[in-house]
């Protein structure tokens, strides 16, 4: 009996994440998101949908392809556009930009690695999202090893720094 309840809040657990995010056909997204995206990324390749819950939103989010850069578009429920990210290199950002960033991961972090950099963009307002991933402690505020994300403003200004979790689910195999 301990093994069946064990076994149901796993199976549960698993289809409650599962259902979190899921991948869609290009015919089960609103007639806007396809519309948006073939006007505005015509040559877009690979493309992937998916309806995805985060907190207590709902929204379609759109992946792919286009000129050896990837692209995630964020769209409402109703197919508004809600966010543009495209992955850069760190080398792309100007110089200025560039020292501001790594000034903050110095001040924060003893030693750090940048992962990824996005250019995010929710409409009209551009900004800058750097992952990196932490290897000690750091030197003031005692952050954890860990990936981190970090939220800069177009003149380099930090406006948010999270630690990212991973959840995993635990096998019942």
């Amino acid at each position: 009996m301990k093994y069946s309840i064990l076994f149901m809040f796993v199976v549960c657990t698993f289809f409650n994440a599962v259902a979190q995010e899921r991948k869609l056909k290009s015919g089960e997204v609103p007639s806007q998101i396809s519309s948006y995206l073939m006007q505005q990324y015509p040559a877009a390749e690979d493309i992937e949908y998916y309806h995805k819950k985060e907190k207590d939103s709902t929204f379609y989010e759109v992946e792919f392809e286009l000129s050896n850069a990837d692209y995630n578009l964020k769209f409402s429920v109703e197919g508004e556009l809600l966010e543009t990210e495209k992955e850069i290199d760190f080398d792309e950002l100007s110089p200025i930009l560039k020292e501001k960033i790594l000034i903050v991961m110095k001040d924060n972090f003893r030693k750090s690695k940048i992962e990824k950099v996005q250019e995010v963009d929710p409409i009209g307002i551009k900004r800058y999202e750097v992952t990196a991933k932490v290897k000690h402690k750091g030197k003031k505020n005692n952050f954890e090893n860990g990936v981190y994300t970090l939220l800069f403003d177009q003149d380099g200004r930090l406006l948010k720094m999270e630690q990212e979790v991973l959840n995993s689910i635990d096998s019942v195999f």
